[in-house]
């Protein structure tokens, strides 16, 4: 029997984060997994400095008890709101004290392969009213900001066939980009793109069956994180798989035992890439 587990405080009202202010952060904000669409981590913030840094210390601590594994995610920060996740589950917290304002979570799902059963989760994106995340089964999710409650849910692979999720979505205007994990273990990696109010798939990427073999001698690109550049250059901290941004089309960064390419094509033709109108 599937149990859905819902614990929350009161919280800010109308929470809303237009995508403008995701590609063009403000101060003290970090809206996405990387901080920004450039995927550099910078923050322009400068109160912690050579000078000042020997009088950091510790303000608070928030323990996400039975988390099966050390954290990988990157916490978001927006409007004063910290979103952290960890497998199946995701934590609002006030980010000046640490106080819980909601949580969410679901069980995990027996029988997967691979890092998704490992209980690996690498963090969650927001757009508008909602918090997007995936699950350890392929799904993706979108839950209300001020309360936790689950939206929608997606989903996006079989986990049958030992596909999973554990990378943090990614943001571009009104959609939400997706993959799947489970490289190591056979897939044939793709990425969905979903519009944010209603789930409905705009475009997905990936092989046909009768391209296995090509793909798996290429390896299957599962999305392990995701940046992006709009000025169409790679993003400088992707790391072994993931994809950019490039006016007029999301391009697949794909790296190998022996190369690096990166290509666009039109969606379903080559499971390297999907194409996406800037506009």
């Amino acid at each position: 029997m599937t149990a859905w587990v819902i614990v929350a405080v009161p919280a800010r009202s109308n929470q809303s984060t237009p995508f403008a202010e995701i590609a063009s952060p403000a101060r003290g904000e970090w809206p996405t997994y990387h901080g920004s669409l450039s995927g550099n981590r910078f923050s322009p913030l400068d109160q912690i400095n050579a000078a000042t840094i020997h009088r950091l210390a510790p303000k608070w601590m928030f323990t996400i008890q039975g988390a099966p594994r050390p954290l990988q995610m990157t916490p978001l920060v927006v409007a004063g709101v910290m979103y952290v996740t960890s497998v199946n589950e995701a934590y609002a917290l006030d980010a000046r004290s640490g106080r819980q304002i909601w949580h969410y979570s679901r069980p995990r799902t027996p029988g997967l392969a691979g890092d998704a059963a490992t209980g690996i989760n690498r963090g969650a994106a927001v757009l508008a009213n909602r918090v997007f995340m995936v699950t350890d089964n392929a799904h993706l999710l979108a839950l209300h900001r001020s309360t936790g409650q689950l939206v929608w849910d997606v989903r996006m692979a079989d986990s049958a066939e030992n596909y999973g999720s554990t990378s943090a979505p990614l943001i571009v205007n009104d959609l939400v980009v997706a993959g799947t994990s489970g490289g190591d273990e056979g897939v044939r990696g793709f990425l969905s793109a979903y519009k944010a109010s209603k789930a409905s798939a705009f475009g997905a990427s990936g092989p046909s069956r009768r391209a296995a073999s090509r793909d798996r001698k290429h390896g299957a690109a599962a999305r392990w994180s995701m940046a992006a550049d709009q000025h169409g250059s790679p993003a400088p901290t992707i790391r072994k798989r993931g994809f950019y941004i490039g006016p007029p089309e999301i391009r697949v960064l794909t790296t190998t035992a022996t190369n690096a390419k990166a290509t666009t094509c039109t969606p379903r033709r080559s499971w390297r890439s999907i194409r996406i109108p800037a506009n």
